[in-house]
């Protein structure tokens, strides 16, 4: 599951992850909310999506309209990828922080 503020944020902060999940057969589902919350400096989790960063940017195009340049917002989301996988390891990752909800 996918929870974001804005239909646009999916694709911005974990459109590699989605597409790697998909590709292995699992079924994602997003929750899209108005509210946000705020990004930890020390996230959980890093998933490496270095075989799906160019898809993560082709889902974010989808949404070019909201990107008055949207070649400088696609150099600096792959540079983001970059750096917070650097810290992995991997060539991109997405960073996550974990949430467990009581039953």
């Amino acid at each position: 599951m996918v929870v974001t503020a804005h239909p646009d944020d999916a694709e911005t902060g974990a459109a590699g992850t989605v597409a790697k999940l998909v590709r292995q057969g699992v079924e994602v589902t997003y929750v899209i909310v108005t509210k946000g919350l705020c990004l930890s400096p020390c996230p959980q989790l890093a998933v490496d999506i270095s075989e799906t960063m160019e898809l993560k940017l082709k889902a974010i195009a989808c949404h070019r309209s909201q990107f008055p340049d949207f070649p400088k917002m696609a150099a600096y989301v792959r540079a983001r990828c970059a750096a917070l996988g650097k810290s992995h390891g991997y060539a991109y990752a997405e960073t996550f922080d974990r949430i467990l909800l009581s039953r």
